[in-house]
């Protein structure tokens, strides 16, 4: 499975320390600034090694185990630079370090795993970033298993009435809460915990995206009826496409991973639609103009286009804000019966597809 990570994993560099997190000594003490180039200067070397391509898959880690120890070593040790810098410094170290140790539990040897557990017993900024590490990277392997997941969060509730507090927690429930639980009571005991942790502002904000996310996910399992006016004027209702699987796709010609993803989409139309799949977009733009324009210049989109530009300042389609969708892309799979089977097709509709047209 491959997921987005957050900017701090991938400000990684290139040669080895003998000690997770150890400091070097410097000539002279930089500042934040200086240090935060070289970490951005060491994000392209990290990224040439092949590691984050082989984050999802133990077996390429091996291969780049060695390069990928390496460069963690001495980001640890620049995070440990970082707190020296002063306040600003100290932040941007805290925010980082789980992470970079997160990512030395997977490409680490056992010593190295080892190393990390003594650490996490430390009550200290380090030891708290080590217990966040080697948690994430527990969840990191626990895909498609949900009991797993749960023992997961048990430790992390265990961790949170003692040494696993503030950023460091927030950090992690956040890390697993990327959509990435193989259930939905699994996905709905992470947002429990989050909601259980934040205060303040970072409260009242996941409570309104947590609604939604749980007004999505109920749609699942359930008969749905996608309506509304395409973009050249006509009526459209998935209600006349029974018997046949329905990909619907919620994007916008202004949207990056929006069009990133439409090669994909294509592919899978040009495949199965004369076996029975039917695509249907659901356009977010506000400009007919942009969207009648995009999609006449792409003859490989005949599929329609349902728009709806009745609120612009919304920059959005009712459909999706009904819906509980606050990201695009979206996807929804509708089986033959009119079924919503899945709200993240995103991931692996090139799977599911096939299965639902042979049911």
């Amino acid at each position: 499975m491959t997921r987005f990570y957050p900017i701090a994993v991938l400000i990684l560099i290139g040669t080895a320390l003998p000690v997770v997190g150890q400091t070097t000594s410097q000539p002279a003490r930089r500042d934040t600034e200086a240090v935060m180039k070289d970490f951005e200067a060491s994000r392209q070397k990290f990224q040439a090694s092949g590691a984050i391509d082989a984050i999802d898959h133990p077996e390429k880690r091996k291969a780049v185990a060695d390069k990928a120890v390496a460069a963690l070593k001495e980001s640890a040790a620049l995070l440990d630079e970082l707190d020296t810098t002063g306040p600003g410094g100290k932040v941007e170290a805290m925010q980082r370090r789980p992470e970079v140790y997160e990512l030395l539990a997977l490409f680490g040897d056992d010593q190295v795993r080892q190393d990390l557990r003594e650490k996490s017993k430390e009550d200290s900024a380090h030891g708290r970033a080590a217990t966040a590490g080697l948690l994430m990277a527990r969840w990191e392997d626990a895909h498609g298993k949900a009991d797993e997941q749960n023992k997961i969060l048990d430790d992390v509730t265990a961790a949170s009435k003692d040494k696993l507090k503030g950023m460091e927690l927030l950090g992690t429930l956040t890390f697993f809460d990327d959509e990435t639980a193989d259930a939905p009571a699994v996905q709905t005991r992470v947002e429990d915990l989050l909601l259980a942790n934040a205060q303040g502002k970072l409260l009242a904000e996941l409570q309104d995206q947590i609604k939604d996310r749980r007004t999505l996910r109920a749609l699942e399992g359930k008969p749905i009826t996608i309506k509304g006016s395409t973009v050249d004027g006509k009526t459209l209702s998935t209600d006349d496409w029974k018997g046949k699987v329905v990909f619907v796709d919620f994007w916008a010609t202004w949207c990056g991973p929006c069009k990133a993803e439409l090669p994909r989409v294509k592919s899978a139309y040009e495949k199965y639609h004369d076996k029975g799949l039917e695509v249907l977009g659901v356009s977010c733009d506000t400009e007919k103009d942009a969207l009648a324009s995009f999609i006449k210049d792409d003859p490989k989109m005949p599929w329609p286009q349902l728009f709806d530009a009745k609120n612009p300042e919304l920059q959005w389609h009712p459909l999706a804000d009904a819906y509980g969708i606050h990201s695009i892309p979206r996807m929804f799979l509708i089986d033959k019966k009119g079924v919503l089977r899945t709200v993240n097709a995103r991931e692996n509709f090139e799977e599911l597809i096939p299965k639902l047209l042979a049911e």
